[in-house]
């Protein structure tokens, strides 16, 4: 507890509240890592992430810079505003696509690039992005456009054969046949 005095209290402050805004990103995404329906091999990637930020951490540092702990606290403070709009929103993919970026910043904290095994916080970041279920990611939310886009296009070419097709979302409803004259009916009689 001697290493807490040494901590000014508003490092201490903003430390807690970054560690708070991160506690749920980080279970949904150990969530995503568990549950079969992700099919995520997230938790192998994440490893290879620690074992790097570890080996490269146990290395002395060969400079120090004080620009890179600027970045670091900088990049926190927004991913943490960013985290806390997702939670009040309740879009989960906001808050842990936020941690590539804390992963970045994290880098630049523990100064990886300059110790005598480097390595980039940048790659760092995009190699934890691959523990993300960024497929899953990309199904609901392209998906859902091109649903909708679909549905239009479906909707569009029905109303070449039907003269009463109401899409309703992603939902395109015909009328039941005994009130809905096919044109091409009215064509062929």
């Amino acid at each position: 507890m001697q290493f807490l005095t040494k901590i000014p209290i508003t490092r201490l402050l903003f430390i807690i509240g970054v560690l708070v805004l991160s506690v749920h990103p980080v279970l949904w995404l150990v969530n995503t890592w568990m549950d079969p329906s992700y099919d995520s091999g997230g938790f192998w990637v994440f490893l290879s992430v620690v074992g790097l930020l570890v080996w490269s951490v146990s290395s002395a540092k060969t400079r120090h810079s004080e620009q890179s702990n600027v970045l670091a606290i900088i990049i926190l403070a927004c991913t943490s505003i960013l985290r806390l709009i997702s939670q009040v929103l309740a879009v989960n993919i906001l808050g842990a696509l936020a941690l590539v970026f804390d992963i970045y910043a994290l880098g630049h904290l523990f100064q990886v690039q300059n110790r005598t095994r480097p390595i980039s916080p940048f790659w760092l970041a995009v190699l934890f992005g691959f523990s993300l279920s960024l497929v899953n990611i990309l199904q609901r939310t392209v998906g859902f456009g091109l649903q909708q886009l679909s549905a239009v296009g479906v909707g569009l070419f029905l109303k070449l054969f039907f003269s009463d097709v109401h899409q309703e979302g992603i939902r395109i409803v015909l009328l039941p046949l005994g009130t809905v004259f096919p044109k091409v009916w009215g064509v062929l009689m």
